[in-house]
């Protein structure tokens, strides 16, 4: 992620890129808060599947972002996106266009 994410944001924009803060396990309260802004000073939070939280936590991260404005995307899906946005759209389409029964 370190690497492969940013590469991925250059190759998006076509550019230099947006500014990336990494943020590990714990650290996540205190990129929330860091100077005052909060979490709204972000445009994208790429998240990891989050395999060392719990759930209660991760849901908590997900709606502190939902209620900053700040758009989130799993890790593996961000980099499959990138690689394939085809792929990806056709992987998700059952959830957009069937109608499922119970």
């Amino acid at each position: 992620g370190m690497v492969q994410i940013p590469q991925a944001l250059q190759k998006l924009t076509g550019g230099e890129g947006p500014v990336v803060e990494h943020a590990f396990g714990r650290e996540y309260p205190e990129i929330a808060e860091a100077d005052g802004a909060g979490l709204g000073r972000f445009k994208l939070a790429i998240h990891c599947g989050a395999c060392m939280i719990d759930t209660q936590k991760m849901n908590a991260r997900m709606l502190d972002m939902d209620l900053a404005g700040v758009p989130v995307v799993n890790y593996g899906i961000f980099l499959s996106y990138v690689q394939s946005q085809h792929a990806v759209e056709r992987s998700v389409e059952p959830w957009f266009n069937s109608k499922i029964t119970a």
